[in-house]
């Protein structure tokens, strides 16, 4: 994925944006906000469950892992936190500046625009 991001952001202009349309692994504890890339991002997390929820929902949020180790087995690949997809994004010249969460759906829209 970092290579194609890098031949996009090599294709792009200075006003070029970038729609990425993926799904987000949630962390499993509370963070905070400022301690992970791109945790201040608009849209990056989730307001926190009332306790004692844990923080991706436990097993009513089963399916990210579930698609996370598919990607690893028959892959050699993963699904992504936010921290990863602003640090992938950020290795290939492109900033994200905001994420939208589109309700019942679940994949988010990363939008990102050249660093």
């Amino acid at each position: 994925m970092l290579l194609i991001l890098k031949n996009l952001r090599a294709a792009a202009s200075p006003t070029t944006k970038l729609l990425l349309i993926d799904l987000i692994v949630p962390y499993a504890c509370s963070v905070d906000p400022s301690s992970i890339p791109g945790g201040t991002i608009p849209g990056a997390l989730l307001p926190p469950p009332p306790e004692p929820v844990l923080a991706n929902l436990g097993e009513a949020n089963v399916q990210p892992y579930f698609a996370d180790i598919h990607m690893l087995s028959f892959r050699g690949s993963q699904e992504r936190t936010v921290g990863e997809f602003v640090s992938l994004a950020s290795q290939a010249g492109w900033t994200i500046v905001k994420i939208y969460r589109p309700a019942g759906s679940e994949l988010m829209q990363l939008e990102g625009e050249c660093a």
